[in-house]
């Protein structure tokens, strides 16, 4: 019953947004649907008793494709709408390449960053994948971490380590963040001793009792077993 009520709701939701497209609710309904291909729970220091259930169906086509076709909405609120509801299920980040290399090209840093995240679930192809290497040279590290880790698996991977090893960030309590994305490069991490001495030098830094370093850690881990 639950899922088809969700696929009642999403098909709904998907109705609603096309209907708007010039009116103010669209990033509502953008941002409903992401909701129910990933229903996780919002980060909160405070829960009511008794939380709704938040219903939830895999991403369909008509979905997909109408969240999409707001890539170019005139809103930058919108835009990064669809941004962050299509990199909240992998399903839709792999068939948005084309939306997401639009919104890699946007103005705003935070659709930027929200379009890098969506990229790292991505299947680049090959004749997409040299667009992607002039954003390795983003002014913003999370969207050259996001490209790099999408390019990782292309022809261009040499050129996405580089990116990834010039971009450490100088406070440790964001490594984790470049530790991420960095895990699909363990193979060049271990034959790299200033960036493995650069990683150990954040996590001693932090001490052990800090809440970061954890996937730090995890992935000198990977890369000292594969040595």
């Amino acid at each position: 019953m639950s899922a088809d009520r969700a696929a009642l709701d999403l098909q709904h939701m998907t109705e609603r947004l096309l209907a708007c497209r010039d009116k103010p609710k669209r990033q509502y309904f953008v941002e409903q649907i992401g909701r129910i291909w990933n229903p996780g729970r919002q980060h909160s220091s405070f829960r009511p008793f008794r939380e709704p259930t938040r219903l939830h169906h895999p991403p369909t086509d008509a979905s997909i494709q109408a969240v999409a076709s707001f890539a170019s909405d005139p809103s930058h609120f919108v835009r990064h709408a669809v941004a962050k509801s299509l990199s909240s299920h992998p399903e839709a980040a792999v068939v948005s390449i084309t939306a997401f290399m639009s919104l890699l090209g946007d103005a705003d840093a935070s659709v930027r960053i929200a379009a890098a995240d969506g990229l790292c679930y991505a299947d680049v192809p090959s004749n997409n994948a040299e667009k992607l290497v002039p954003f390795l040279q983003d002014s913003i590290w999370l969207v050259r971490w996001g490209v790099a880790a999408a390019l990782s698996s292309t022809t261009y991977r040499r050129n996405a380590w580089d990116a990834m090893k010039t971009s450490i960030p100088a406070n440790a309590e964001h490594i984790d963040s470049w530790s991420w994305r960095a895990r699909n490069f363990v193979g060049e991490l271990q034959t790299d001793v200033d960036t493995l001495a650069k990683l150990r030098e954040c996590v001693e830094s932090l001490g052990r009792r800090s809440p970061f370093g954890y996937a730090t850690k995890a992935l000198l881990a990977m890369a000292e077993t594969r040595g």
